[in-house]
């Protein structure tokens, strides 16, 4: 609803705070709240200009994090198997094995958990934090352009230091070997090459 009314006066004068919120959603929610929260700030900005500098900072702070967690993760080897978790090896309650599922969780996918009395018959549909997606991240780079453009003398040193970042992303290559298993994820793979060729505009 926030989307379709961005140009009505009476959210154009909430704008502001909107606009806090979604890079809120952005930093802190799941992968779909998040790529929806994307999409209402950058139509937000184009209709309201604000001067959220401090914001923006920390917003980008983050997307720096973001990106350097995700070359770690992604220059590990088995990062492109996939995973199974209709089958768990350990018998938790259910938000600690949700913790523990997201911990390692990429892409949206069947988790199986263990109910209250103690079987295993409760299947999720489990949905990565934003911050593990490479589906978000594909946003993320168009995102820092438009709030570079639009606040680029308060947050020029954290917009270089995300473009830096974005380099060692670029530089990230899947093995062979990888490719060859059993287990590799062909569908993670192609997210990951999409969020790449993302980068590559900046």
């Amino acid at each position: 609803m926030i989307l379709r009314t961005s140009a009505y006066e009476p959210v154009k004068q909430m704008s502001n705070e909107i606009q806090k919120q979604m890079m809120r959603i952005i930093v802190l929610e799941n992968e779909d709240n998040a790529i929806l929260a994307v999409k209402i700030l950058v139509d937000h900005s184009k209709i309201t200009r604000t001067h959220l500098i401090p914001e923006v900072s920390v917003m980008l702070q983050h997307f720096k994090q973001w990106i350097k967690c995700m070359c770690t993760t992604l220059s590990r080897p088995h990062t492109f198997d996939t995973v199974d978790l209709t089958r768990p090896t350990v018998q938790l309650p259910e938000e600690a094995m949700i913790e523990a599922y997201l911990q390692k969780c990429y892409y949206v996918q069947p988790a199986l958990l263990y109910s209250p009395n103690g079987t295993l018959d409760t299947l999720y549909n489990l949905i990565p934090r934003a911050s593990q997606s490479l589906k978000a991240f594909q946003d993320i780079p168009m995102l820092v352009i438009f709030l570079y453009q639009h606040h680029k003398a308060g947050v020029q040193s954290e917009a270089m230091e995300f473009l830096l970042c974005c380099l060692d992303f670029l530089s990230i290559q899947i093995l062979d070997e990888q490719k060859a298993d059993d287990k590799y994820n062909k569908a993670l793979a192609d997210e990951f090459y999409t969020a790449q060729s993302k980068c590559w505009p900046i």
